[in-house]
């Protein structure tokens, strides 16, 4: 026992690169929106326990995700040059040792799922279903950025089922927006990994998309803040919500003009920007429920 723990101790540096903890941005972006949902579902403070629950499992299924992701693409990762010094493109670890992680995340993530309502056992099991797919989407489907929003925002779906045990018009509407929010800032991230996907046949939206890339991207932001004004109609917001998503409207338009040469530093730039567009949408829900 005491050997098992000083192999754990000793690769637990690798693990953590493996699970991206030192990159916490793609955590937040599963966070916000889900906290966000909570939130409307509650109809005001949600419960401490609730929000507990949410954040533990936004993190560790965020880390599953990675693991998963960086286990269908070892072969590819080496060839990127964003990604070669991923644990797996490099041999510091064995897929086999990846996939053991994997499994432990996921039964943290299930005794998670299990303090909930049983209601939201399916839509967890969904939800992982369409996330172990995502990263073989990359293989085959033009735009799998549409796969990941899906599987990305499974989140909220399970947020309004803890909450009122069904999913209203209005929480679909978030979730649809959320899917879209990630589809465009996907979009955004592939765009620093262009050449390179495309040298080894990878496929991503932003390949895909071609000379109309920016026009969808710009059409995609302006659907998603349009829907948001219409989402705090839905649930007649203050105008500190509205002014929340102006706010974000603002962003949208930074974001276009931050990706308008395509260049590969300012488009990552532009998609981390968007978990602080989102904790921005997130505040302005909260301050607008306790107003």
């Amino acid at each position: 026992m005491m050997q098992f723990a000083a192999y754990i101790q000793q690769r637990k540096p690798i693990y953590l690169r493996l699970m991206r903890w030192d990159k916490p941005v793609g955590s937040f972006l599963l966070l916000w929106p889900t906290i966000a949902a909570l939130w409307l579902a509650s109809g005001g403070i949600p419960s401490m326990f609730l929000v507990i629950i949410f954040v533990l499992g936004v993190f560790v299924m965020r880390a599953a995700g990675c693991v998963i992701n960086d286990i269908a693409d070892r072969d590819f990762d080496g060839q990127v040059a964003r990604t070669r010094h991923r644990p797996l493109a490099q041999n510091a670890l064995s897929t086999w040792e990846a996939l053991l992680l994997f499994v432990v995340l996921l039964m943290a993530a299930l005794g998670l799922v299990l303090l909930l309502p049983s209601s939201c056992l399916l839509v967890a099991v969904c939800a992982l279903c369409v996330a172990m797919v995502y990263p073989w989407t990359k293989r085959w489907f033009p735009y799998p950025q549409v796969v990941l929003g899906f599987a990305f925002n499974a989140g909220i779906i399970m947020a309004y089922v803890a909450v009122q045990n069904t999913v209203p018009m209005s929480g679909w509407l978030l979730y649809v927006l959320a899917v879209m929010w990630t589809f465009g800032y996907d979009t955004i991230y592939a765009m620093v990994d262009q050449d390179d996907d495309q040298f080894i046949g990878i496929h991503s939206s932003a390949l895909s998309l071609g000379e109309s890339l920016l026009s969808v991207i710009g059409v995609t932001y302006g659907c998603v803040f349009i829907g948001l004004i219409v989402l705090g109609k839905m649930l007649a917001m203050n105008v500190w919500y509205y002014t929340g998503v102006l706010l974000c409207g603002v962003f949208f338009i930074c974001q276009m003009l931050w990706i308008k040469q395509k260049n590969p530093k300012r488009c990552f730039q532009a998609f981390l920007g968007n978990q602080w567009a989102w904790l921005i949408i997130l505040v302005s829900i909260a301050v607008s429920c306790l107003s």
